[in-house]
């Protein structure tokens, strides 16, 4: 898909992606750590929160190891890629899925992923 972002001014925007075209309103800022990025179009609000994390080591065995532990998914549960917003549920509360069908569609790091 092609995406065209046109600058109306400082914080305005024109997207325009498969033929649709909309205005959107950014703010970004930085408050305790956290990033902050809203996103305004029309009467709809998106809010993205992203904790600002330093690291520093001198250990370069320690550098490619895990910064966290996850904990193992539940029985019936699903483990996603990578954090991220769910934009889409393909399937119903409760039903039956076949192996390999998607589930539901994650938006993440502005690309768009299929878990199934």
């Amino acid at each position: 898909m092609e995406l065209k972002i046109t600058q109306l001014s400082r914080f305005k925007f024109i997207v325009e992606a498969a033929g649709l075209s909309i205005i959107v309103t950014l703010a970004r800022y930085l408050k305790d750590n956290i990033h902050h990025i809203h996103i305004w179009h029309g009467q709809h609000h998106h809010q993205f929160k992203q904790p600002l994390t330093l690291y520093h080591s001198n250990d370069d065995a320690y550098e490619n190891k895990p910064k966290f532990e996850m904990p193992s998914r539940t029985k019936g549960g699903v483990l996603a890629p990578m954090a991220g917003l769910v934009v889409k549920v393909l399937v119903e509360n409760g039903a039956k899925v076949e192996e390999g069908q998607p589930i539901l569609v994650l938006e993440a790091m502005k690309m768009e992923g299929w878990l199934y």
